[in-house]
This record gives C-alpha cells, structure tokens and sequence, in this order.
C-alpha cells in the first residue's frame, strides 16, 4: 500500500482545517473504480494522445531544414518550433481550470480534437507562415492533451495504482521522444516532410475514439462533478477571465521577444525592448490578481486560477523551478542536437535524428524505471533530483567541449546519456510528487502549473540559446563569406555544399563553436536546478514509500 510519508505544514488554523487528505479509503479498491476493458481504453487512449502531443515538440527537429528549404526562411525556423511551444506551455494551468469547471472528459476530447485537424492543416501548409499560424491553434490542443491526460490517473485509480500508470505514461513517451525523430527525418529523406504533421491525423482519431468510448461523462473525484447540473454561462463565471488574460499575456510576450532576438535584432531594439518590458508587468499583474482572488474568493471574483496557497508554497515553488529548467535541457536538446550533426558533421537529416537517440531513449527509459523505482527504494525524492540535477550538468558541459571537426566522438553519446538520465529523473519525480506536496483541491491546476512550467522552460531556454548564438554565428560567418551568402547561408543552410571545399570547412566549424555556445549556457541553466532542489528540503523528506 502507498502512504504519504510528510504532509505539507500550513501555516494558519484555518488552512490547517481546509486540507483534503487522501485517505486510506482512497487507497482501496472499491467498486466504482473503472476496470476492465474501460480502463484499457482510457490508458491505451491517453498514452495515444500524449505521445502525440510530446512527439509533435520533436520530431520537426529533424524536419525543419528541410522544411525551410521548401518554403524558404531558415532564419524565422526556431518559429515553427517556438509557435507550438508558446501555446503549448502557455496554457496547461487554464486548460486544467477550465476541466475543474467543465468536466475532464468534454475539454480532454475537445483539445484532442483540436490537436488532430490542426496537424492537418500544419501539412497542408503552403507558406512557413501559415504553418506557424497553424502551429499555434496546435499547441493549444496539446497543452490540453497534456495537462489532463498526466494527472487523470490521480483521480480515476487509487493512490497504490499511481505509479504503475505513471509508469505507463512514461512509457509513451519514451516510445514517442525515441522514434519521432528518426519517423521526422525518415519522412523527410523521402521527400514526404508534410506527413511529419499529417500522421497525427489517423493516430488521433484512434486516440478519441478510445478515449470516447471509456471514459465516463464524469469522474466522482472530479472537481466539476459538484455543480454537473449547472448551466454552462453558471460554469463560465467561476472561470477567472483575468488571471487567464494575464498569464497568457505574460507567456506570448516573453517567448516573442526572445524570438525577435533570436531572429538578430538586438534586446536594444524597440520591438524586442517593449516586449521584454511588458512581460514582468503581465507576471506582476498575475501574481497581484491571484492574491486579491484568494483573499476575496466568493465575495467579488471568481476563484482564482492558481491559487495564492500554491504561490506561496515554498517546497512547490521549487518543484515548479525544477521543471522550467529542465525543461529547458530537453527542449534545446532534441531541437539543436540533430541540427548540430546535419550541418557540421555532414549527416542526412534521417542520420542525425538516430544520432539523437541516446539522449531521447535514455531520458524516457529513465523515467519508466524510475516511476517503480521511486516507490521501491526507501530514499527521499530529494537526493533523487539533486542526482538528477548533477548529470544533467555534467552531460551539457560535456557536449559543450564537442569537436568541431567532421569526425564525431564516442563521448558525444555519452554525454547525451548523462544528461538523458538527469531529466529522465526530473520528469518522473516532479509528476509523482504533485500530489505529494498540494491539496486535493488544486491538484489539476498543480499539475498543469508544472507542465506549463517545463513547457515555458523549453520555449524560453530555446530562444535564449538561439539568439545568443545566432548573433555570434553572424558576425563569424561575415569575417568569411559576403553579405549575401551569408544571408543565403541563414535561410538555407543547404547551400553549404555550393561553397569552396575549404570554405565548408570553416563555415562548418563555425556552426560547430556556435552549438558550443549553446551548451556553455545550458551549464548554467542545469545548475540552477541544485538550487531550486534545496528549496524543497524539509526535516521530515518526502519518500514515495510502497
């Protein structure tokens, strides 16, 4: 049987009286828990849905130049990412509020949907401006998929099931973030890029209909079961408009103006400059707005979206810390590594998709073992994620020091593995312990903030790397090549090979300093993950104890 090792201490008698514990009934099995072949459905469902939306954040990886040599304009491609990430970590905590209110079920399909017939048109794209376009109703739905369908286990299973689904879902993504790329590059290499988006369409039609078919209108443990009655304008009332406006706005700003950046203007520009100072006033107005919600809850506004509870829960602070920055490992590297070894090793985009391998596989093969692991071993979480926060700065330091040359090193996989099993460790961890660390009440939008968090990480780690690098790559590339090749070099990088043997040379180890760089400020984002860890220390640790 699972237990709760520790509690969370709350300050204040009346917070003391509102905890929701899960209690030993709970851990049972009584008869209303889903089993059977419904229960089949509903994991084989979600593990559909959520490998989906995970494998949309990399397989493009491996597809983008490609695609940018189709449609032209390498120098806007982190967009096609940056598009998708922007929605898709900026509204997991809404879309969890708005499935409090309308029911797990009805937003889960509804996102599932979305995400469906917007991978449709991503391939049908005939600019890369329309496929950006399309890209951001996309992230939308999958921000949906993914903030549901993680914490759905917690209220359709007993607490002593939770790790064996988590486990489960793990596993879909480990399946996912391993092939995606090599299923990208492959497409690709054939000439057929637009099925990188177009396979989601068939895949998630299985996916709702499974989901359809076994999940029940209502879970008892859902939130939204309490006023099912109500009318849908009596439901959208408690939705707090303000808070979503906010926090969307604080988002779209701070990813946009790290892109203007990474595109090669200047942070001194007007643009990037207005952007960058609007986004903490967004943050600020959030923050402001979620504590007059909690404080005057019922009275004048509806609840709010992440409750001030949350935000001033230390040890959930330093779970939400954790998650942005290793979410920004994750995504710098399943985005920049393929790239790496197709412009400065000279690989197909299908062989540098098998080389991202060690990093992708390791990372989600950690995190199936670890879901079981975690509850076998009598060790707190905590030595856990400082483990997982070492190698992770220990892989990305490494793969820092990559040769430039032509020739690719053994100890470049190895690298990849270090930091593959650090954030294997992070993802796994950081979801088993949501329920471990907030009340019952804000376990979705909990959930969901940590989602968001890793997803916003990884946009905003992105861009940073990007536009760092990409001014350093500008000024190099101009003390070797004109003006206009090295704009022609920008946007399609497969003019490499019209260049002068000597040239591709010099041109190509420059792009090999510039993913150096990149990795050199991953060194710094892996170690503010020790840190946040420490910010979750307690005398009494957190054990996921079976």
């Amino acid at each position: 049987m699972t237990s709760i090792e520790q509690s969370l201490s709350l300050e204040g008698e009346d917070r003391k009286a509102s905890v929701e514990k899960f209690t030993v009934d709970e851990v049972s099995l009584p008869s209303e828990w889903i089993q059977g072949w419904r229960l089949a459905a509903i994991a084989v469902g979600t593990c559909i849905a959520i490998g989906m939306s995970q494998a949309d954040s990399t397989i493009a990886s491996t597809a983008i130049l490609v695609i940018t040599n189709d449609l032209g304009g390498f120098d806007m491609s982190s967009w096609v990412f940056t598009a998708y990430l922007i929605t898709y970590s900026g509204f997991p905590i809404i879309i969890a509020r708005v499935s409090d209110i309308f029911g797990r079920k009805q937003v889960f399909l509804t996102c599932l949907l979305m995400f469906t017939i917007f991978s449709g048109a991503c391939g049908a794209s005939q600019t890369l401006l329309q496929l950006i376009m399309f890209r951001w109703v996309q992230g939308i739905g999958a921000s949906g998929v993914l903030s549901i369908g993680t914490m759905y286990g917690f209220e359709l299973l007993p607490m002593d099931k939770w790790p064996a689904y988590s486990a489960l879902l793990s596993l879909s993504v480990a399946i996912s973030l391993s092939i995606a790329p090599v299923i990208g590059a492959a497409l690709t290499q054939l000439g057929q890029w637009r099925w990188v988006f177009l396979i989601n369409v068939p895949v998630g039609i299985t996916g709702s209909l499974l989901l359809i078919l076994g999940m029940p209108k209502k879970l008892p443990r859902e939130p939204s079961y309490v006023f099912h009655n109500n009318r849908w304008f009596q439901k959208l009332r408690k939705l707090d408009l303000p808070g979503v406006l906010a926090l969307v706005g604080a988002s779209v700003l701070l990813t946009a103006a790290l892109q203007q950046a990474a595109r090669g203007g200047s942070f001194s520009t007007p643009t990037v400059a207005s952007l960058l100072a609007l986004a903490p006033i967004f943050i600020l107005v959030f923050l402001f707005w979620q504590w007059f919600s909690t404080k005057t809850q019922g009275r004048f506004v509806a609840e709010p979206i992440l409750a001030w509870d949350l935000l001033s829960n230390r040890v959930f602070l330093g779970v939400l810390i954790n998650a942005f920055f290793s979410g920004a490992i994750i995504t710098t590297s399943i985005v920049e590594i393929p790239q790496r070894f197709v412009i400065v090793n000279s690989l197909s985009t299908i062989e540098g998709g098998v080389r991202l391998i060690p990093f992708a596989a390791v990372m989600a093969f950690t995190s199936t073992i670890m879901s079981l692991v975690l509850t076998k071993l009598n060790v707190p979480v905590l030595y856990w994620l400082l483990i997982g926060g070492l190698l992770q700065v220990g892989g990305v330091a490494g793969f820092s020091q990559a040769s430039t040359e032509s020739a690719i090193k053994a100890s470049q996989y190895g690298f990849q593995i270090l930091a593959g099993v650090g954030v294997g460790i992070f993802n796994v961890a950081l979801l088993l312990l949501t329920p471990h660390v907030v009340e019952r009440k804000f376990l979705a939008v909990a959930n969901g903030a940590i989602n968001q968090f890793r997803l916003l990480g990884g946009s905003v780690g992105l861009s940073l790397v990007v536009s760092v690098s990409n001014s350093r790559l500008r000024n190099d590339l101009a003390s070797v090549l004109t003006p206009f090749q090295v704009t022609m070099l920008i946007s399609r990088t497969e003019t490499i090979s019209e260049l002068p043997a000597a040239t591709q040379t010099v041109v190509r180890k420059i792009f090999g300093e510039s993913y150096n760089l990149q990795m050199l400020i991953l060194i710094g984002i892996a170690a503010a993950n020790i840190p946040a860890t420490l910010l979750q220390w307690q005398k009494i640790p957190i054990v996921f104890k079976r």
